[in-house]
C-alpha cells in the first residue's frame, strides 16, 4: 500500500498524487472503494492522504494502453506532533472524538506518528 493524496475526479478518470511526485491517473475502481469514499462528489476529499493499492494491466489493442485500477483505499489520518503531548486530559478526549467520527464514517483509519 502506497500514501497518495487525491487530487481530483473528472470524466470518469480519478487522479492521485504519489510521494515520488508523480500523477497516476486511475480509469477502473473497486465497487467497494466507491462504497465507502465518494470520490466522484465529495470535495471534502480532495487533498487527503490515502493509503492506496493498485493494478496495472496493458489493454490488448493496437494502441498498448496501460489501465489502472483502484483495488484498495484507506483514509490516513495525520496528527501534528504538537498532538502527540497534549497539555491536558481534555486534548486526548478531543483527538478520540474526531478519530471516532472518522471511523464511524469510512469503517476504517490507519495513523502514522512521525516522530523527531
Amino acid at each position: 500500500m502506497e500514501k497518495a493524496i487525491f487530487k481530483r475526479y473528472e470524466n470518469g478518470y480519478y487522479t492521485f498524487g504519489f510521494e515520488n511526485g508523480e500523477d497516476l491517473v486511475f480509469e477502473e475502481i473497486n465497487p467497494r472503494v466507491l462504497h465507502h469514499f465518494d470520490l466522484k462528489t465529495d470535495k471534502a476529499l480532495i487533498g487527503e492522504t490515502f493509503g492506496i493499492s493498485y493494478t496495472e494491466r496493458y489493454e490488448d489493442d493496437e494502441d498498448d494502453l496501460l489501465v489502472y485500477r483502484i483495488e484498495a483505499l484507506k483514509y490516513l489520518l495525520y496528527i501534528c506532533s504538537t498532538c502527540l503531548w497534549p497539555s491536558s486530559s481534555n486534548s486526548w478526549f478531543r483527538l478520540f472524538r474526531i478519530a471516532n467520527g472518522l471511523v464511524e464514517k469510512w469503517g476504517h483509519l490507519i495513523f502514522f506518528f512521525r516522530i523527531k
